[in-house]
């Protein structure tokens, strides 16, 4: 198996990047395009969905086991989602701080 550092710096900049994604997307709303709530939820979940998808695909080692394979699905799914939820929380207290409730 290879190392764990590619993916672990893989998943500490993807959960970084969901308060900034939330910030710039929340003042690009305010400013460039007239988002509803509903459009900025869509873009941030699409792009932050879409990059954990890439990290999964180039990052976790593939096997012959289709049940390792969904062994490590499985894990990778529990621990973004635990990861993201924190991430989530920042970047929520951040908007709320900058922009105002």
């Amino acid at each position: 198996m290879k190392r764990p550092w590619p993916l672990v710096i893989n998943v500490i900049a993807w959960a970084m990047a969901v308060p900034v994604l939330s910030i710039a997307i929340a003042y690009l709303g305010r400013t460039a395009f007239p988002w509803d709530a509903d459009e900025k939820f869509f873009v941030l979940n699409a792009l932050i969905i879409a990059w954990a998808a890439l990290i999964y695909w180039y990052v976790v080692p593939s096997t012959e086991s289709p049940m390792r394979r969904i062994g490590y699905a499985t894990i990778f799914v529990i621990a973004m989602s635990i990861v993201g939820s924190f991430a989530l929380a920042v970047a929520f207290f951040a908007v709320t701080f900058l922009f105002g409730a």
